[in-house]
C-alpha cells in the first residue's frame, strides 16, 4: 500500500513539472524573437540618473559596473544634485560630499604654511584654486575628465556627473594620488532636439549664463550638442573678481550599428583677481627683532664685500 501511495505521488509530480514547462515554452521561445539590444560596456547614459540616484559608474574597473558591485568609496554627485545645491566648481561642491575638503574662499580648510607662502599653498590658492584639494584628510586628489589626467578646471556647464573614487586607484592610472580621484564627466549628445537657458544673478553684481542646445542632424546617426557659459564673479573685497567664459561642442556619429564615434572641443578662458581668504600676515617686526626667534636685519657693506670676494677668489699663477 506504501509503495502504491509512492508511485501514485511521483505521478503527479511528473504530471505538474511537464505542466510547468510547458507553460514556459511559448514564453522562452516569445522572448528569443525580440530584438537584443547591447549596450556600451565604456559609457554612461545621462539618463541612467534618477534624481540625485546613479546605479553605476565607470570607476573602479573602467567598465561600467552598478556601484552596488564596485569594492571601493565611490560617491557620485548628478547634475540634479548641482543643480540643487547650486554648485558650479568644486569649491563649491566638495563642501557638501564626504570626507572632502577644498581650499578658497567657499572652502571648508585654510592649510596657511609660512614655509610655502611664496609659491607655495597661499599662492595656489588664486592661481590654482580646484587643484587645491584635500580627501580623506591625506593629501589632494587626482582630477580627471571622462577619466583621462586634466588641468582644466571643472565646471557645471558641460558636467553632467562628478564622481569622486577616494582611495588609491593604481588599477585606472599605473600611480595615481593616495587620497583618490575627482573625474567629471562631459556631457554628451543624447540624439534629442533640445534647448536650455539659464540666468543667475548674485551678491555684488555677480551674474552667470548658460546655455544648452542639441541638434539632431540625421535620426540616430549624427547629433551635435552646444554648451557655453559666461560668468561674472564680484566680492565685497576689491578688487577681487573672476570672469569664466567657455564653450564646448560635442558631436557623436553613428554610421554602423556596432561603431560610435565621439568627438569633444572646448575653449575658453578665466581672468582672475580673486579673494584673500587669509589675513595679511606681520613680516615686518620680525625683522626688528632682536629676540633668537626674530630675523636679523640685512645690511650691506660694499667694502667688506669685496675683502671677501678677494679672499675666497682662487689666484692662479702662471710660469
Amino acid at each position: 500500500m506504501k509503495l502504491k501511495n509512492n508511485r501514485l505521488l511521483y505521478a503527479l509530480i511528473a504530471v505538474l513539472t511537464l505542466g510547468i514547462v510547458g507553460g514556459l515554452s511559448p514564453l522562452t521561445a516569445q522572448e528569443d524573437d525580440e530584438d537584443v539590444f547591447t549596450l556600451s560596456p565604456f559609457t554612461i547614459d545621462e539618463q541612467e540618473n534618477v534624481g540625485y540616484l546613479a546605479r553605476s559608474s565607470l570607476a573602479g574597473t573602467r567598465l561600467k559596473t552598478p556601484l552596488r558591485d564596485i569594492a571601493a568609496t565611490i560617491s557620485v554627485v548628478t547634475e540634479e544634485f548641482m543643480d540643487d545645491t547650486g554648485s558650479t566648481d568644486l569649491q563649491e561642491l566638495l563642501v557638501y560630499t564626504a570626507n572632502t575638503e577644498v581650499l578658497g574662499i567657499g572652502g571648508n580648510f585654510a592649510n596657511p604654511d609660512e614655509s610655502r607662502s611664496v609659491g607655495g599653498v597661499l599662492d595656489a590658492q588664486f592661481t590654482r584654486p580646484t587643484q587645491n584639494t584635500r580627501v580623506r584628510g591625506l593629501a589632494a586628489a587626482d582630477l580627471t575628465r571622462n577619466y583621462f589626467p586634466t588641468i582644466v578646471a571643472m565646471d557645471s556647464y558641460n558636467t553632467s556627473r562628478v564622481v569622486i573614487n577616494r582611495g588609491a586607484n593604481s588599477i585606472l592610472f599605473g600611480l595615481g594620488s593616495p587620497a583618490g580621484i575627482i573625474n567629471n564627466q562631459i556631457i554628451a549628445p543624447v540624439f534629442e532636439n533640445h534647448g536650455e537657458v539659464s540666468f543667475q544673478y548674485g551678491s555684488y553684481d555677480s551674474h552667470r549664463t548658460e546655455f544648452d542646445v542639441e541638434k539632431v542632424l540625421i535620426e540616430d546617426k549624427l547629433s551635435i550638442r552646444v554648451a557655453a557659459l559666461n560668468e561674472e564673479q564680484f566680492y565685497q573685497q576689491k578688487p577681487a573678481f573672476e570672469h569664466d567664459s567657455r564653450i564646448t561642442i560635442a558631436g557623436e556619429w553613428r554610421p554602423y550599428e556596432n561603431t560610435i564615434v565621439r568627438a569633444t572641443y572646448e575653449n575658453g578662458s578665466i581672468t582672475a583677481n580673486r579673494p584673500r581668504s587669509i589675513p595679511p600676515q606681520d613680516m615686518v617686526s620680525r625683522w626688528f627683532d632682536v629676540s633668537p626667534l626674530g630675523i636679523a636685519k640685512p645690511t650691506h657693506n660694499g667694502h667688506e664685500a669685496f675683502q671677501l670676494f678677494l679672499r675666497e677668489t682662487p689666484t692662479v699663477k702662471g710660469s
